[in-house]
């Protein structure tokens, strides 16, 4: 017979040990990895960054300067990391604060991604995805250009990759422009961050011509983006060639800069979030669903075994046992939600619910067939 005293043991250990995995490495402020290239112009993105449109220079966004015409034109220079091999990685993302984000291009894999928000239907977030297959490699250089008015949007990388989609476009009488923010590498969640460099970015109010986009693809290859600032309709222009400082210079402009926080917080703070929006572009996803399982089973497995060695058995310490783990998942689940580095998911709690579930049922298995084993005598 197993000893009563072993049984909690093991149940307080095991709780320990879930919590402190659930929660490590527990930092709620953990710093901000965006540095500056020190033999070139750009930043290097380290694992979940954060660089945004400084709110505080300007009562007008950059965005603000966008025309009705439904006519806009984004050009970013990177060189992905191998980290960005087998997720989704956020390059550029628009956001306001409404769901889905307004505009998004992102690499998974080696496919270049975009996506916009569509009209809310029954007041269901929606958004369309298109990509550009084996289009972005790691480690090398990519120029991303997509230009776009209301017919589609035409996407550029490097000259070598070109397609057009129709329909994709913004429509900006349906926005408020003026709470548009600009992010780079990441989304405002900091859940598919970017890693690697980012050597400059572009934003024009018109839609290039394809001309024009071969044209500025020459610039960013040769690094003689600065005669960009002479184009019509340009917005914003970042070369990232600033010494130091956390500030990002736009070229045109004194205001509308991008800035380095010195601390990683989260911009779009998602309590249980769903899986839904970007769960198939994250290769660890079917593993994070494995070890949430596998996790909890011991624990349900264990906290039964305690109420069976006390002659408390039956459906409603079943149940009892299942609100225990339940419990257990959601206050790490709701910590995880102030934790930037951490993702707070209502995966991880079904999982988790699951797992306490099994080993429950494993429990019950053995008792019935090994009586004797667990049960207090007499």
């Amino acid at each position: 017979m197993v000893s009563r005293h072993a049984i909690s043991g093991l149940n307080v250990l095991l709780l320990i040990l879930i919590i402190f995995f659930g929660l490590w490495p527990f930092d709620f402020e953990p710093a901000n990895p965006v540095y500056r290239l020190k033999d070139r112009p750009g930043l290097h993105l380290g694992n979940n960054p954060l660089l945004i449109e400084n709110i505080h220079d300007s009562n007008k966004t950059i965005l603000s300067h966008l025309n009705n015409n439904n006519e806009f034109t984004v050009e970013i220079k990177i060189v992905p990391s191998i980290k960005t091999a087998n997720r989704l990685s956020g390059i550029v993302c628009i956001y306001d604060e409404h769901e889905p984000d307004i505009f998004f291009i992102g690499k998974w894999k080696s496919h270049t991604i975009m996506r916009r928000r569509l009209p809310s239907h029954n007041n269901k977030p929606t958004y369309q995805e298109v990509s550009l297959p084996n289009s972005i490699t790691h480690d090398r250089s990519a120029t991303i250009i997509a230009a776009m008015d209301e017919t589609g949007t035409l996407l550029s990388i490097n000259k070598d990759y070109n397609a057009f989609f129709p329909g994709f476009s913004l429509k900006m009488d349906g926005l408020l422009l003026h709470k548009a923010r600009v992010l780079i590498g990441n989304d405002p969640h900091l859940k598919v961050p970017f890693t690697g460099e980012v050597n400059g970015l572009a934003l024009f109010n018109r839609r290039l011509t394809a001309e024009e986009i071969n044209e500025h693809i020459l610039h960013w290859g040769s690094n003689t983006i600065a005669q960009l600032s002479l184009e019509k309709g340009l917005i914003a222009l970042f070369p990232m060639n600033d010494p130091r400082g956390q500030s990002v210079k736009n070229m045109i402009s004194e205001k509308g800069n991008l800035m380095i926080p010195d601390k990683l917080y989260t911009i779009k703070k998602t309590i249980l979030g769903g899986p839904w929006l970007n769960f198939w572009h994250h290769e660890g996803f079917y593993y994070d669903i494995i070890i949430n399982i596998l996790g909890f089973i011991p624990l349900g497995m264990l906290i039964l075994a305690f109420f069976i060695s006390r002659n408390k058995t039956g459906y409603f310490y079943y149940a009892v046992t299942i609100v225990i783990g339940v419990t257990a998942s959601l206050t790490i689940e709701l910590t995880q939600a102030f934790m930037p580095a951490r993702s707070s998911s209502t995966t991880d709690l079904l999982c988790n619910a699951l797992g306490t579930a099994v080993g429950v049922l494993l429990c019950h298995i053995i008792f019935r067939r090994f009586p004797n084993i667990m049960k207090k005598p007499g």
